[in-house]
């Protein structure tokens, strides 16, 4: 069959447009549940494409969003509408299970399951702008809901006293912390940026939770969760906004990686509060468009570092040393807003996410399978790529993960789509459309996936695996 092909013909039923679908099992059948602007919600059998039994009535509106979840070991299906409720499907039944979930004013776009204190839970969220997280066996409220201050353009998770805790950097100047089980913010405001603050990260600095973060006004700062306070001074030295920051260990010194609109990427000592290199360029090009993006690993026991940015070219670079690995990475015809770095079947590879619109995977190492090979400065041998996406819409942000014990990618890209896709063929595992703006995602350990946007925050709970930090840049 040809890569891409359609299988079999199209699941025909629905009486208008389909807004969300998911894919489970059913009586050990694989099925997929779809839902839209009918109000219904359907069961389909995947293998062949029939209705599996008559559809699911109820909603008094749009079916806008889908997810799945386990209730008393049984799979449920959860959908929210525009008729402002979240109702939970018992799949076996085809029934309602309780009543409607309400307290959203406006339609509800987004919804995702997880587990809070080894209870289920659903996150929801809608046109009041507004995250609610339900307790699903009674279908009450936990806790406050939280909400932003100004737009959310980077966010970032950690551990702080036993507890998950978001990192949110905004357009406020401020940077905020969020406890994830909750909603409630800790502490007040980090305040002293003098402009937007535009990318975060976190770290550990002697054992302390800190978060790094920086913006328009040119630094970079270190705040120590625990005591919400700024450690040290700014860093200062870009001559223009920070787009985005990220952490590694060099030499066993904690460094912080920050890449700004004056087009440099510039590494700093998290310890001695100070820049350890000389800002990195590339004497391949000329490198004077502005860096978007930067990502951080280790291979064979060497930091790397990649960037990209508004010349449409990603740069892999040496941390120890600040010379550039390689030839730049060209093919993207337009800006690089994300990228993030992997190792697959022993093979490093560099995803890439930009406004032209594409999903780009650069092969580093011609190593055999199953190793790495040590990477050389100024290697002749071009790096290998292909065009995993073509998505038709700018592309935001890239993360890496597992799913169902596959190398996955998560991107945000066009209006307001995330999604999930097979880091070796393409194929979609799911997306959603959130119909606003999304800004930021992060990936915590647990498989939860946070989404930061328009309608403040939600945490999607991915399948059980691995996964590396994301890094991203705000929608302009």
């Amino acid at each position: 069959m040809k890569r891409g092909s359609l299988i079999g013909r199209p699941f025909t039923g629905h009486s208008g447009g389909v807004d969300a679908q998911a894919v489970t099992e059913l009586d050990g059948r694989p099925v997929i549940l779809s839902a839209g602007r009918d109000k219904t919600l359907r069961i389909w059998d995947l293998r062949t494409g029939a209705p599996v039994g008559p559809p699911f009535t109820g909603h008094h509106g749009r079916v806008l969003a889908l997810t799945m979840a386990e209730l008393d070991g049984r799979v449920v299906a959860i959908s929210v509408s525009r008729d402002s409720t979240v109702r939970a499907w018992d799949l076996e039944r085809g029934a309602l299970i309780g009543n409607p979930i309400t307290g959203h004013r406006g339609a509800v776009r987004a919804v995702a399951a997880t587990e809070l204190a080894r209870r289920p839970v659903v996150v929801s969220a809608g046109n009041d702008r507004v995250v609610r997280v339900w307790d699903l066996p009674s279908g009450a409220p936990i806790g406050s809901p939280p909400t932003g201050y100004g737009w959310i353009l980077g966010i970032a998770l950690a551990e702080l006293d036993r507890r998950t805790v978001i990192i949110t950097a905004s357009s406020d100047e401020t940077v905020r912390v969020w406890d994830l089980a909750t909603g409630a913010p800790v502490g007040g405001p980090l305040s002293g940026h003098h402009g937007a603050v535009r990318g975060v990260t976190s770290a550990a600095l002697d054992g302390r939770p800190v978060a790094i973060s920086g913006g328009d006004d040119g630094t970079v700062r270190v705040w120590e969760l625990g005591r919400a306070a700024l450690a040290g001074r700014p860093w200062a030295g870009h001559h223009g906004a920070v787009n985005a920051v990220a952490a590694a260990e060099v030499d066993g010194r904690l460094v912080v990686i920050s890449g700004g609109a004056d087009g440099t990427v510039r590494a700093w000592d998290l310890v001695f509060q100070g820049e350890i290199v000389s800002p990195l360029t590339d004497p391949y090009s000329t490198y004077d468009n502005q860096v978007n993006v930067v990502a951080t690993t280790v291979v064979d026991g060497r930091p790397i570092a990649a960037s990209g940015g508004d010349s449409g070219i990603v740069h892999v670079w040496d941390l120890r040393t600040g010379a550039p690995i390689g030839p730049p990475l060209a093919g993207h015809k337009g800006a690089i807003n994300a990228v993030a770095m992997a190792e697959l079947d022993g093979r490093l590879l560099v995803v890439s996410g930009g406004e032209d619109g594409t999903v780009r995977v650069w092969e580093l190492s011609g190593a055999p399978r199953g190793r790495v090979a040590r990477l050389a400065p100024h290697r002749p041998r071009r790096p290998s790529m292909r065009t995993l996406l073509s998505l038709g819409n700018p592309v935001y942000t890239v993360a890496l993960t597992r799913s169902r014990g596959r190398p996955s990618v998560v991107c945000n890209y066009g209006d307001g789509i995330v999604g999930m896709f097979d880091l070796r063929t393409g194929a979609a595992d799911w997306t959603i459309d959130f119909d606003s703006s999304i800004t930021s995602l992060a990936l915590r350990p647990e498989s939860t996936l946070v989404v930061a946007g328009s309608q403040g925050l939600m945490a999607l709970e991915l399948d059980r695996g691995g996964m590396t930090s994301p890094n991203h840049r705000e929608q302009r």
